[in-house]
């Protein structure tokens, strides 16, 4: 019996097709956490924003409120690294590449977008599927069914 205090996350294989721009179809897979816990949650958020409690005083004497800054354009990079456990992506010779902010900062954006929508599909799920479906959204993907 697991300790009831603790996240303790099933981890899913997901399958995925990817047509490069080439026009080659890639098969892969990506594991991805069922849930994260509080501190990699808290840590995932902390590092797309900026909170500040400061309170300043203007030459009035007024005083500014706190602020916060989310940075939307790096929330799907940060929820990646938060959720995925690993992946089938490989170098040329054949190593496994690193889940990191470089690694993924490099991909085709249609790989970045499959993979991103197909997290993002799993955690809406409840972090239960084994097979993605696409989502609805701007971005345009194929997903294994």
């Amino acid at each position: 019996m697991s300790n009831p205090y603790f996240v303790e996350p099933d981890v899913s294989r997901i399958d995925l097709d990817w047509n490069a721009p080439n026009g080659e179809e890639h098969p892969i897979w990506i594991e991805v956490k069922s849930e994260l816990t509080i501190g990699e949650e808290r840590a995932m958020l902390r590092s797309v924003s900026n909170v500040t409690a400061e309170v300043r005083k203007a030459a009035d004497g007024a005083t500014s409120d706190p602020s916060a800054k989310f940075d939307w354009t790096e929330y799907s990079f940060a929820r990646l690294l938060a959720y995925l456990t690993g992946w089938s992506l490989t170098d040329d010779q054949a190593n496994k590449l690193d889940i990191s902010r470089e690694v993924i900062g490099s991909f085709h954006k249609t790989l970045f977008d499959l993979i991103d929508n197909a997290v993002e599909y799993h955690i809406e799920n409840g972090g239960s599927l084994k097979k993605a479906k696409p989502i609805k959204r701007k971005r345009k993907t194929t997903l294994r069914s």
